[in-house]
């Protein structure tokens, strides 16, 4: 199965499993534009595991095509579907340095961060010691009665 079909089941399977959002059924519940921008990120985020976990995808085609041939009470199929391993072509040790990678990344972000925080709360401070008492005075008009 290519990963656009993947992707349009996974988003019409939300679709149904959202009609059922509010605890009741809701039939009428319109399949349109909405699931556009849905679409799109289911897609994205499946082409990004692909990317990620070499081999992955393949053995998940795999494993659909079993579970299909499962289903179907037709087990002839199964000779047709090659034998393969859960982590045949994952290179593990591609998927840890990108893994440590990823998280390296998001804690220098957040280093970032703090000092640019830290850096706003000093300049905050300096800033109201530079200014001092204030030594405008406004006059207000006394209210009108």
């Amino acid at each position: 199965m290519p990963i656009p079909m993947l992707a349009l089941l996974l988003t019409i399977m939300w679709h149904f499993i959202s009609q059922w959002e509010t605890g009741s059924h809701n039939p009428n519940k319109p399949f349109g534009d909405s699931y556009h921008t849905l679409y799109w990120s289911i897609l994205n985020g499946i082409k990004d595991l692909a990317n990620d976990v070499d081999g992955w995808f393949e053995q998940h085609s795999h494993d659909l095509y079993v579970a299909a041939a499962i289903q179907s009470n037709k087990p002839y199929m199964m000779d047709d579907a090659p034998a393969t391993d859960v982590n045949a072509g994952v290179n593990k040790d591609a998927v840890k340095a990108r893994v440590a990678a990823k998280v390296a990344k998001k804690a220098e972000e957040a280093k970032k961060l703090a000092e640019r925080a830290a850096k706003a709360t000093e300049a905050v401070a300096r800033n109201a010691a530079a200014s001092g008492p204030s030594s405008v005075n406004i006059n207000f008009p006394p209210p009108v009665q």
